[in-house]
């Protein structure tokens, strides 16, 4: 149980600073508009 609780902890990680990189994209070509 205490693996998964990790596992699922990482995968939200990896998906918070891809939606952050993400975000600073959009932000960059907003700025180019």
């Amino acid at each position: 149980m205490e693996n998964y609780i990790v596992k699922r902890y990482e995968e939200n990680a990896q998906l918070e600073k891809a939606i952050k990189s993400l975000t600073n994209q959009i932000m960059v070509v907003e700025n180019r508009l």
